[in-house]
């Protein structure tokens, strides 16, 4: 994990979003850490497409309808609802968008953190957060008020292009040793 090690910061409170790349009008990539049982509310996606590439640990994801009225709608029931585990190639991607409905994310381990790469494009600074009652959405930002200010200037300091930020997860990787699995 000598990629995203150095961006991997924990709160007991909540899970955390760090910015680890971003090109305006682009996208955004943040790096996500999960405590124990930690989860996130139910969400949009502002119309951007959200990529989810797991790196330590699992996750579940639980799907959501949009109701009629443009608050949540039931929960969409599947066998068993998606679970991401970085240490299973084919199980370790995800995509969502607005127009497949609304999710939540859940780390259910009670024993271990997990750790996940999300990339957004077009990048969006608020996202609607749903109460799970229903009910009106509240407007969310997308990176935590906690983000020291410095880093988020450095990562717009820092803009690259999409295919870019790729080619360099992939030298890194490739420096260890690793075939790359992008």
């Amino acid at each position: 994990p000598r990629e995203w090690e150095q961006h991997a910061v924990y709160r007991r409170g909540r899970y955390t979003r760090n910015i680890v790349g971003y090109s305006p009008n682009q996208f955004i990539a943040l790096l996500l850490c999960w405590e124990k049982g930690q989860q996130s509310p139910i969400h949009d996606h502002s119309g951007a497409h959200c990529f989810i590439k797991m790196l330590s640990g699992q996750l579940r994801e639980r799907k959501f309808a949009w109701a009629a009225d443009g608050t949540v709608g039931a929960e969409v029931v599947e066998e068993a609802p998606a679970v991401l585990d970085a240490s299973k190639l084919e199980k370790s991607v995800s995509f969502m968008h607005d127009s497949l409905g609304l999710h939540r994310i859940e780390n259910p381990s009670s024993t271990e953190v997990a750790v996940s790469l999300h990339i957004y494009s077009p990048p969006f600074r608020e996202c609607l957060v749903f109460p799970p009652t229903g009910g009106a959405p509240k407007t969310a930002p997308m990176v935590s008020i906690f983000e020291p200010e410095s880093a988020r200037k450095a990562a717009e300091d820092s803009s690259i292009s999409l295919q870019d930020f790729c080619n360099k997860l992939v030298e890194l990787r490739s420096e260890d040793g690793v075939k790359a699995n992008l």
